[in-house]
């Protein structure tokens, strides 16, 4: 079964619950919470969510919309037992995945969409196990999504490269730093700054490995006022300084 545009009201529930039932859904539009057993994770537009016996719930004030196939196959039901969330910063290494994803999101025809799931998703789903899935380990309920924590989110994407403080994210949706890291915490489990960090020193990895930049100049176009300061951060997430990554590349080249 394929389902394009459907759209899930403020406050609505999407129940996904027979055995033999797996579903493969991409955010297109607004979050939603994934909830199962006595977990939950936030699911924000374009995250990918693969599983089964879970319930989607619309917590925001918002309209939002998912499109996605159900799979009917007792081996896939019994393979995924937890929900795989794939973030969107996740799957740009996985061609098929965001060939399909892509193919969800632009439909032409029904007999298209047909045709390119059976060529593409054999594929993805071999290479999913092999993604690094982010799997909820709150057992909390979480309450009414404040929508300006998304915009902060999307935010921190787009400007990863610019000097933002926390100050400076508050300013943004004018209220308290303090409000802001507690409540960003507690929903996304991990505070606006460290995933400011996560993001640059992602795009560092690759910047180091895969270019002749400068490191200066790296750091430069991550957002980092000094070098040092640089070098810091990504010995602490990598265990390996910068100039360390450039010369074990020479000496393999």
């Amino acid at each position: 079964m394929i389902k394009t545009n459907e759209m899930l009201a403020p406050g609505c529930t999407n129940h996904c619950d027979l055995k033999q039932e797996v579903s493969i859904y991409l955010i297109t539009r607004g979050t939603m919470l994934v909830e199962w057993r006595n977990n939950q994770e936030l699911l924000e537009q374009g995250d990918v969510l693969v599983g089964a016996k879970f319930r989607l719930k619309n917590n925001s004030d918002y309209f939002s919309t998912i499109c996605g196939l159900i799979l009917r196959d007792d081996s896939l039901g019994d393979f995924y037992k937890n929900p795989v969330i794939i973030k969107k910063d996740q799957q740009t290494d996985n061609d098929e995945l965001s060939k399909l994803t892509h193919m969800l999101n632009c439909p032409h025809s029904l007999d298209d969409m047909l045709m390119n799931v059976m060529r593409y998703l054999p594929k993805v789903m071999n290479s999913i196990g092999r993604i690094e899935s982010i799997l909820p380990l709150s057992k909390s309920p979480i309450g009414r999504i404040d929508s300006r924590l998304i915009i902060i989110n999307r935010y921190i994407r787009e400007h990863f490269n610019e000097p933002l403080t926390l100050q400076t994210l508050a300013d943004l949706i004018q209220c308290n730093p303090v409000y802001l890291s507690n409540t960003y915490s507690k929903i996304f489990r991990i505070s606006p700054i460290k995933y400011l960090q996560k993001i640059r020193m992602s795009k560092a990895k690759v910047l180091l490995t895969q270019t002749n930049d400068p490191i200066n100049e790296i750091a430069n176009k991550l957002g980092y006022l000094s070098n040092s300061q640089f070098a810091d951060l990504f010995k602490r997430f990598y265990g390996i300084t910068p100039r360390e990554v450039r010369k074990y590349q020479l000496t393999n080249k």
